[in-house]
Order: structure tokens, then sequence, then C-alpha cells
């Protein structure tokens, strides 16, 4: 599975911790990779991620 977040960036890898907290690696550029720890909630039509306080829609693909 693989998540395409609303600014393109193709979410490569997904870890499950405590608290339903996810670390995940966003794929840029295929040499360079940013690792950001999210919280996702369910919708009805994919996710909703919180992102330093943004809410960033992504579609699983």
């Amino acid at each position: 599975m693989k998540l395409l977040g609303s600014n393109n960036l193709y979410i490569e890898y997904i870890e499950i911790s405590e608290n339903s907290f996810f670390s995940i690696e966003i794929q840029e550029d295929p040499s360079y990779f940013i690792d950001y720890i999210i919280f996702i909630q369910t919708k009805a039509k994919g996710f909703v991620v919180m992102l330093n306080q943004f809410k960033i829609p992504l579609k699983i693909i």
C-alpha cells in the first residue's frame, strides 16, 4: 500500500507505534526521505493526518 499526500508526495513507509501514532517516511526524491510523526484519524473517504497542527488529506493508491 502506498499513500499519496495532498502535496503529491508518496508516503513509502508507515509504522504503528503506541497511542495510534505513526512514523512515516515521505519520498520527495528517490534519494531523500523525510521522517514525520503523525496521528491518523479514519474518515469515510481516506484519512486525515495531523501534521504540525495541519490536516493533510491522504488517499490510498
